[in-house]
Parts: C-alpha cells; structure tokens; sequence
C-alpha cells in the first residue's frame, strides 16, 4: 500500500523535474536514491533521528540523568528527592552483596551514581 504510493509520488516528481528540467535553476539532476522506499516519509525519518533530549542545554541534559538515576520524574522536589535516595541507597547499598563480588561492584557503581545525583540536588536545592 505505502510502498506503492511513495514509488508512484517519487515517480510523479520525476517526470515533472524532467518536464521542468529546462525551467529549473542550478537543478541538473537528483538523485532519487535519498528517497526513502520503506513507506515512511521524510519527517518520519527525521523524527525518529531526533529527540527532545537533542534540544536541552548540558546542564539539562545532566540534570535529567540524575532524575533518572533517582528513579524520579523530572521536577521532583528536593524531598521526594531525599526520600527515593534513602530507599534507593538501602536497596542498592554494596553490603548487602558481600556473597558475589560481581553484584558488590555493580552496586558500588549504583550507589556512585546516586550520591553524584544526591550531591547536585542538594547542592542546588539549598544554594
């Protein structure tokens, strides 16, 4: 069905570019190999190649990942902040693998990353 309709509208452009050719200006020829023939249409590949994180400044960019660190919506307040920290640093703490060294690292790891993301916060919420 799409398939059809993109090679027939590329098919269209074709023929009027060629029509046209003598018309156009600094067009000598396209390449029509950039056209997408899957169905999907220009935006759709453009939207997908994109996110809203592309259009956040570092700071933002750094801030978003410590709410998601914390398990947290962005916009959380500095409580709920403190308290999914504590729950997070008690579920996650390294003592609590001593048997598998494996999951202490990983877990040193974790409670790295929630301490840097605890710090900011508070860094920010009582500046």
């Amino acid at each position: 069905c799409c398939t059809h309709f993109h090679f027939f509208s590329v098919y269209i452009i074709k023929s009027n570019i060629n029509a046209n050719k003598a018309n156009s200006v600094g067009f000598d020829e396209i390449d029509l190999s950039s056209f997408s023939t899957n169905g999907q249409n220009e935006y759709e590949e453009f939207s997908q190649a994109t996110s809203e994180d592309d259009y956040l400044s570092p700071d933002e960019k750094l801030e978003k990942e410590y709410y998601g660190n914390l398990e947290l919506p962005v916009g959380a307040s500095f409580d709920e902040i403190k308290k999914q920290y504590r729950a997070l640093l008690k579920k996650y703490h390294p003592d609590k693998f001593n048997n598998d060294e494996k999951k202490r690292k990983i877990a040193e790891q974790v409670v790295s990353k929630l301490n840097t993301a605890y710090n900011y916060f508070e860094n920010k919420y009582k500046a």
